[in-house]
């Protein structure tokens, strides 16, 4: 499954705090974990494809607002937004 998220990847920056990309990515590996279906399927897709772990790294490494709106934390749900975007995502229980 190929998710076409950024037309011009290499554009994209790279993380400025490491540490947070790497817990980014951990955090959305734990969630991945939680889905179901269609949800899961893109979410491994994203994790497991080298343009969307830049996308994902340069997210979390970059913005801890935007970060957590990836992972919606503030609302205890992992996000994922496939094409087309129709997933429920379960519960991340923080």
């Amino acid at each position: 499954m190929h998710v076409a998220l950024v037309s011009n990847i290499e554009a994209l920056p790279k993380a400025s705090d490491p540490r947070a990309a790497a817990r980014g990515l951990e955090d959305w590996q734990e969630g991945v974990v939680r889905l179901e279906g269609d949800c899961r399927t893109a979410a491994v897709a994203i994790a497991n494809d080298e343009d969307g772990i830049r996308i994902l790294t340069a997210l979390f490494g970059n913005s801890s607002f935007l970060g957590d709106c990836a992972l919606a934390r503030r609302r205890g749900q992992a996000l994922v937004a496939p094409s087309p975007p129709t997933c429920r995502v379960a519960d991340r229980g923080r």
